[in-house]
């Protein structure tokens, strides 16, 4: 059974997923980045999303509540170039990430008066609308980047090895032909975000967030 969508802004779901894609942080070889994503439930649209990476230490994880923040700060703000939702919801869908249930986050989503849902372990298809975004993001983003999972030659990537040659040669690699830096990744992620046509409407997310009302017709991809 489909649950029934819920008006625009009224529930989010928030999700972590490591996305299939290898970039280049400063001073570090290739990885794999974690996206924090806060999804609407009645528009589909990515309200809010932070990138985390976590580097080769032995206590360092990602993504950690100060993404989850990051990410919760970009949908509750309205911000015409960076966020323009500003949305204040009823009730949150998460997983049993800890990173949700920090304190800060609760304190957060208390003073607001938000319902926090956490939901039954290994139950993703509760929160269907992150996941599909997670699909989405790898058909139509992630598998036509470089250090994505599979380049045009059928060539996998592999991470940077550690010499200091191979890390020379990484970063030297002509754009196009190997893994994207991390800033040049988040850059081409965020106008993604802005230009995707809505999986169901035919309009980017913004603008089916704002006049849900105006349909353009199904989209072909997403």
């Amino acid at each position: 059974m489909r649950r029934p969508d819920a008006l625009r802004g009224r529930c989010w779901e928030m999700d972590h997923k490591q996305l299939p894609i290898l970039v280049l942080p400063p001073k570090a070889k290739a990885l794999a980045p974690w996206l924090t994503a806060v999804v609407d439930d009645g528009t589909r649209a990515l309200l809010g999303w932070a990138i985390a990476i976590a580097i080769a230490i032995a206590i360092a994880t990602a993504p950690t509540s100060g993404t989850v923040l990051t990410a919760m700060r970009m949908a509750l703000t309205h911000e015409p170039d960076l966020s323009p939702f500003g949305a204040v919801a009823e009730l949150v869908r998460i997983d049993r990430g800890l990173e949700f249930a920090a304190g800060a986050i609760k304190e957060v989503l208390g003073g607001l008066a938000v319902v926090m849902h956490r939901l039954p372990v290994f139950t993703p298809h509760r929160k269907g609308k992150a996941e599909r975004l997670n699909l989405t993001i790898e058909q139509m983003l992630i598998s036509r980047l470089p250090g994505g999972p599979r380049e045009a030659a059928g060539r996998l990537y592999g991470p940077v090895k550690d010499s200091p040659a191979a890390q020379r040669a990484a970063e030297s690699t002509a754009e196009g032909e190997g893994p994207l830096r991390l800033e040049q990744f988040v850059r081409g992620f965020a106008d993604w975000c802005g230009a995707v046509p809505h999986l169901c409407q035919g309009q980017v997310p913004h603008e089916y967030f704002q006049h849900p009302q105006r349909r353009r017709g199904r989209a072909t991809a997403g």
